[in-house]
């Protein structure tokens, strides 16, 4: 190979070597192992295997020794856990603890005996805490109670030594019983000893033991040891009583607090009082309280009272607020209720649940069961009177005569024997579509005892019960063997049925059709009330030509030319049948008082029912708005002779004439008292009474001795087609007028008149002749008069 020129660049002749080696590496030192067991202790001579923590710790001579340094997690906690330990078959725990530091809450030992993995349940000695003692104690729920307390500051010094004793046995009623025997070793004396008592339905899903030890940054190293661990077998776990099952009514609902006032000395707060009815212990852990939509727990419990013995009480409240309740009643069981259910004042229901969530009792309380508009208004409890009484009626239900307003914890003050008497009733039997019926009735049923047939005209069919109300037992959905056809009406008979209390009712029978669509013409106002008094008796009845829902149905008044809102007749699905005369008003109850209708099923109570004034336009409409019937009323409808229409109804003369046909309104009849709701019109054209007289006396001779054989004289009138007004004259023999039972009456079409045989003052006239004057009249038409002779006569004596 050619050199370059000697004028390029200078090459310069090299030899080629490899670089130097690196340097050896320095050996990287092997991390300690992790421990992966540590045994420490004996269990019937037998090591024990922990877990957990066990980094932490060192044994030496079977000595177990926490190394603080080793555990950086912050707040100083650290547990191990022996789950190879037959806990069920353990006679007694022993244990030696020691520490070379004055004990506090932050830097103390537990030894968990009976416990779960989170150590939020069971049975622990603690050593140390700021009682500076050795204690007993329980938890549920992460709730600590002190089962036995030991001397306090027995351990208050900076060494200490201490050995543990817990043996437990079963006492004659099958409950454990756990004694605590612990010494001081230094001070070479006892310093805590006692004996507890627990229930072997205490120890569910307990089985692990553990060792816990609580320490702060400035403990030093070493400090914490377990001298001696050891458990003794020879102990049998009682077998447990068979529970009896929960039956509706075994606990129940006493007393309800839902508008609480401290003015009577008691705690402003909510309660509810349960009573055990039942013949055996009832445990109450794991119930739930609701109302609406809220559950509550039943969770604060101090030793013993989560159970309540047969015929005892326990009070319910919030738990912040069971401490109130122990100052007042101090004697009560209170249990304080987690996430308490507020009572609503105005009433709601109140549903009691076992802890495999099976209802025990369900109370629909309303302001009305206080029974006094002066004591509902807050302040009073509730009380029940009868506590085996399950009917939920509110004849069984008060407000409280205590002078406290109420009695929590304590016998009712108004506590009485009330037996459940009455048969319970069907208020309701609809169609659910074709193929299925809905039977509600008034009180609580037993629900086993539901039938399981059903007779439509005569034919019987089979009914499948599909859906039962398992919360107030008032009513069950039945699936029918065959469909219901459309237009058509079915005669219905049901076999009894059985209230909690065995008592049956008579077999009900009813016609029963399915729903249809409501055009004009379907529903029609029969009957105007616009004068009650009170206004809050005010009501329209209404007479239907099909089968109808009245939840499809709603009603609206006229105001100023304007329509207002239009509300529905019912909030949920009701059917009515024809000619059914149902009375819709805003309270049901003030028409019953004010008119006692014969047929109360038929009234109907509607939410936001339009206030009537005494001249005014009713109007029926479907959902979509739709007039249904219409209606305009005033005083001129009413009879000319009356003095005043307060409280007297307008009734339809004819259904058949349209509603504003002239002369097809009048005033109720005297003799009917002015109204007729849910009956017949007094005035009505369509029910005539086959009489071909205009007048007849029955009977011709009376006797009125009150001996309830004729006692009065009856008098039948049959006047014909428009509105009569009447009066009665009877006179003696002489010609002297002696009575006049009716003056200027409007009277019915068909009408009884009568006459007890007294003069107007209430004189009894004397047996003999009578003679009876009849006129009627009809403005600017007809005028009658009849003339008839009747007797008064005696009753022979025997």
């Amino acid at each position: 190979r050619k050199l370059p020129p000697a004028s390029g660049p200078q090459w310069t002749k090299c030899r080629c070597r490899s670089p130097d080696p690196a340097p050896e590496p320095e050996p990287t030192p092997e991390p300690e192992p992790t421990p992966t067991n540590l045994t420490f202790g004996f269990a019937d001579e037998k090591p024990i295997e922990w877990r957990g923590d066990i980094g932490n710790f060192a044994v030496a001579d079977e000595r177990l020794t926490l190394n603080v340094e080793n555990y950086q997690l912050s707040g100083g906690r650290t547990t191990i856990f022996a789950d190879s330990l037959d806990l069920e078959t353990v006679a007694e725990w022993r244990l030696r603890l020691a520490s070379d530091y004055n004990p506090s809450s932050s830097n103390m030992m537990t030894a968990y005996l009976l416990t779960d993995s989170v150590l939020q349940n069971g049975l622990a000695v603690e050593v140390g805490n700021t009682s500076d003692n050795v204690c007993l104690v329980w938890r549920r729920g992460g709730k600590r109670t002190v089962l036995i307390e030991g001397e306090v500051k027995a351990l208050d010094r900076a060494g200490n030594d201490v050995t543990v004793s817990v043996s437990r046995r079963c006492d004659a009623d099958g409950e454990i019983l756990y004694t605590l025997d612990a010494v001081d070793n230094v001070a070479e004396r006892t310093v805590a000893s006692g004996t507890a008592t627990l229930s072997p339905d205490d120890h569910n899903a307990l089985n692990l033991t553990a060792l816990h030890f609580r320490f702060s940054s400035s403990t030093s190293v070493g400090v914490y040891r377990a001298l001696e661990f050891k458990t003794v077998g020879g102990f049998a776990m009682p077998e447990p009583a068979p529970k009896i099952p929960l039956r509706r009514g075994d606990l129940i609902i006493n007393e309800i607090m839902s508008v609480p006032s401290d003015h009577l000395g008691l705690p402003n707060a909510e309660f509810v009082e349960v009573f055990n009815a039942s013949a055996a212990e009832i445990d109450l852990r794991g119930w739930t309280i609701e109302s609406r939509t809220r559950v509550g727990t039943l969770s604060d419990f101090s030793l013993g009272t989560h159970r309540i013995a047969p015929l005892g009480l326990a009070l319910l409240c919030p738990t912040a607020r069971t401490d109130d309740f122990k100052a007042v009643v101090p004697e009560a069981n209170v249990v304080g209720v987690s996430s308490w259910p507020d009572l609503i004042n105005d009433g709601a229901r109140i549903v009691l649940r076992n802890d495999e969530g099976k209802i025990a009792d369900a109370v629909d309380y309303q302001p009305e069961m206080w029974g006094d508009d002066f004591r509902n208004g807050g302040g009073w409890s509730l009380e029940r009177l009868d506590a085996f009484n399950l009917s939920n009626r509110p004849t069984n239900w008060c407000a409280s005569l205590d002078e406290r307003g109420a009695t929590p914890g304590t016998e009712n003050s108004t506590a009485a024997a009330n037996p459940d008497l009455d048969d319970p009733q069907i208020e309701e039997l609809r169609a659910l579509g074709k193929s299925q019926i809905l039977l509600r009735a008034d009180e609580p049923i037993d629900t086993a005892k539901l039938l399981t047939h059903i007779r439509l005209d005569g034919v019987d069919a089979e009914l499948k019960i599909v859906e039962i109300d398992t919360v107030g037992l008032r009513y069950a959905v039945g699936e029918l063997s065959e469909k219901l056809e459309e237009n058509r009406l079915y005669d219905v008979r049901l076999a009894p049925i059985f209230d909690l209390a065995g008592n049956a009712s008579e077999p009900y029978e009813q016609r029963l059709g399915l729903a249809s669509d409501i055009t004009t013409g379907d529903v029609l106002i029969n009957e105007i009330m616009s004068t009650a008094q009170p206004a809050s008796a005010d009501y329209i009845e209404i007479v239907s030509r099909k089968v109808v829902d009245l939840s499809r149905l709603f009603i609206g008044t006229y105001a100023d030319g304007v329509l207002r809102t239009l509300v529905p007749l019912s909030q949920s699905e009701r059917h009515i049948l024809p000619d059914e005369l149902i009375v819709c008003t805003a309270d049901a109850a003030a028409v019953d008082l004010a008119f006692s209708p014969k047929n109360r099923q038929w009234l109907v109570e509607v939410p936001k029912f339009p206030s009537l004034a005494a001249e005014g336009e009713i109007v029926l409409a479907d959902a979509v708005g739709n007039i249904i019937e219409s209606v305009v009323y005033d005083d001129q409808m009413h009879h000319p002779v009356l003095r005043g229409t307060a409280a007297v109804a307008l009734e339809r003369i004819a259904l058949d004439k349209s509603a504003d046909a002239s002369g097809n309104w009048t005033s109720a009849s005297a003799l009917h008292g002015y109204a007729t709701p849910t009956e017949p019109n007094s005035q009505s054209r369509a029910d005539a009474a086959p009489m071909t007289d205009e007048i007849a006396l029955e009977p011709r001779l009376f006797t009125p001795d009150g001996d309830g054989l004729d006692d009065e004289l009856i008098v039948r009138c049959n006047l014909g087609e428009g509105v009569w007004t009447a009066t009665l004259r009877l006179f003696d023999a002489s010609g002297s007028l002696v009575a006049m039972p009716y003056n200027n009456e409007p009277l019915p079409l068909h009408c009884e008149l009568r006459w007890d045989g007294r003069r107007d003052n209430g004189e009894r006239l004397a047996p003999g002749t009578y003679i009876l004057l009849l006129s009627a009249w009809q403005m600017g038409g007809e005028t009658k008069e009849f003339k008839r002779t009747c007797v008064i006569g005696t009753t022979p004596r025997r």
